[in-house]
């Protein structure tokens, strides 16, 4: 006696959800958005790096605080295809910004889209932002808290939830920068020794 079910596992195929062939060609399997071209225009291109970084798996607030840029970016210089987006829009939309920092990160994120679309995935031959530097920004001298004041951010992190009472633990003690403390994975941690 065989079983029928062997068989039919064997036929069942499937599909991936998209292709990356040849030029990086970009493009779905099955129906949604279209292929990223050097025509596409910038919600297909944002879509598609979207799709880069979430499986380069980027923190979830770095993905959103990009596309947030990328849009407003698509508002400042109008529809237009990827391959006629000029170092003239990106000056148009960077002075837009209201401070430095602003600034700053609207050329990180419009940068970062432009890097990927050349270098990875291969649909333009210039970039556009690479004229343009960030501004420098000073880091400001952290101000140390006092005692009652360490306790008393303890003391508010506990009535919230204990991971914030751990998060805040390792500021205050390790002296983890907000990069360093996201950047932490469970497996980073020794469990062996609980001392």
């Amino acid at each position: 006696m065989t079983d029928e079910r062997e068989d039919e596992i064997e036929r069942v195929s499937q599909p991936p959800l998209f292709d990356v062939t040849g030029r990086s060609n970009y493009a779905p399997r099955i129906g949604g958005i279209g292929a990223l071209t050097p025509r596409s225009s910038l919600p297909v291109a944002r879509y598609w790096y979207r799709r880069s970084l979430e499986q380069a798996q980027h923190p979830k607030n770095t993905i959103e605080s990009y596309l947030y840029d990328l849009a407003i970016f698509e508002q400042v210089i109008g529809p237009k295809p990827i391959d006629e987006v000029t170092s003239r829009d990106i000056a148009h939309y960077l002075g837009e910004a209201n401070t430095r920092s602003t600034r700053k990160r609207r050329l990180t994120s419009v940068s970062q889209l432009f890097k990927w679309l050349v270098v990875s995935a291969k649909m333009l031959d210039t970039d556009p932002t690479a004229s343009f530097y960030p501004d420098h920004i000073p880091l400001k001298t952290p101000r140390p808290l006092f005692e009652t004041e360490q306790r008393a951010i303890l003391d508010a992190a506990a009535a919230d939830s204990s991971r914030a009472v751990i998060i805040v633990w390792l500021l205050l003690n390790l002296g983890l920068s907000r990069g360093e403390l996201l950047a932490l994975r469970r497996d980073h941690v020794d469990f062996s020794d609980r001392d």
